[in-house]
């Protein structure tokens, strides 16, 4: 599950159309000048990603993480095939979901972000008032103490937001549809389950005139922005789906150090170096001269291409 400003990427100028078109539609969700019903999910920031549910091979449990779907899958049915196939933080996770989740009668293979478990839960007092926090991955959720989903997830051993239901009757051929049914997972105690949905609120206004006012400034200046960026170079990007891998890489190590886009010359040569760096190493790791050479090409084709179009 991608950003939405990720679809600039991905899709080129009919991506990033496409971005600015529903967050318009979103603004007008939450001023309640909706004409029609937006469709909004919520990413949470989980980990580690649970696969879980009935493998239709054997009609018998899982819990697992991405490789489940792989022709040599690490399938975990028991504690055993945990410890076999993972280790450290991970697996204890995996074993605590291996416990828990078959009290939520999973019928099919779901995937969800798990967002903790029992140890993970902190209070915190922050602004005066007490709070139960965890960090699952670089977002830290904080709910107020004295509320009922404080006390739900207080009294649950794991918390987890499911958002992906998979189908087929191989795991290895089994096809993704974004989302979870209401009837696919029961409520149990012990664990804290939501999915990714997000209830339209059309017709109901959540913005002051004020925030309205700013959030059209903000699209106004990002339209604006839109319109002098290079198409054929968006194009370019969107066609070679390495470019963007690239770009979404040295994005998410930024956010993960806590950096912000202060001077983007200095952050395009920041990408520049990252993509030389990780490209110069898989050329160092050879030892075949053909293949340096080979690798090499392909260095070159991807820094000269970005420090061409550097802004």
């Amino acid at each position: 599950m991608e950003h939405l400003e990720d679809e600039i990427l991905n899709g080129g100028v009919a991506g990033t159309r496409g971005a600015l078109n529903f967050l318009q539609g979103l603004r007008d969700m939450l001023a309640g000048n909706a004409s029609s019903s937006v469709n909004v999910t919520v990413k949470w920031d989980g980990a580690p990603a649970v696969f879980a549910g009935i493998n239709p091979e054997n009609d018998r449990f899982f819990v697992g993480t991405k490789g489940v779907f792989a022709k040599n899958a690490k399938i975990n049915y028991t504690v055993k095939d945990i410890n076999s196939n993972h280790s450290g933080g991970l697996a204890s996770k995996l074993q605590v979901a291996f416990n828990e989740l078959p009290k939520a009668n999973i019928k099919k293979v779901l995937q969800g972000d798990m967002m903790y478990t029992r140890d993970d839960l902190k209070t915190e007092t922050i602004d005066g008032e007490s709070y139960i926090t965890f960090q699952p991955n670089t977002i830290v959720y904080a709910i107020p103490r004295k509320s009922k989903l404080a006390a739900k997830i207080l009294s649950s051993t794991m918390g987890i937001v499911w958002h992906t239901t998979y189908s087929g009757d191989t795991m290895e051929d089994m096809t993704a549809s974004f989302g979870v049914s209401s009837g696919a997972f029961r409520e149990t105690s012990s664990i804290w389950q939501a999915d990714a949905k997000f209830q339209d609120t059309s017709g109901s206004a959540t913005m002051t005139k004020n925030e309205t006012g700013h959030v059209t400034n903000i699209l106004s200046d990002a339209g604006k922005l839109f319109q002098q960026l290079d198409s054929h170079v968006l194009g370019m990007i969107a066609n070679d789906s390495q470019t963007g891998e690239f770009v979404k890489a040295y994005t998410n190590k930024m956010v993960r150090q806590g950096q912000k886009i202060t001077n983007v010359r200095n952050h395009t040569a920041g990408l520049i170096a990252f993509v030389y760096d990780k490209l110069k190493a898989d050329i160092d790791k050879v030892k075949r001269e053909k293949t340096k050479k080979e690798k090499k090409v392909v260095m070159d084709k991807y820094v000269g291409f970005l420090r061409s179009n550097a802004s």
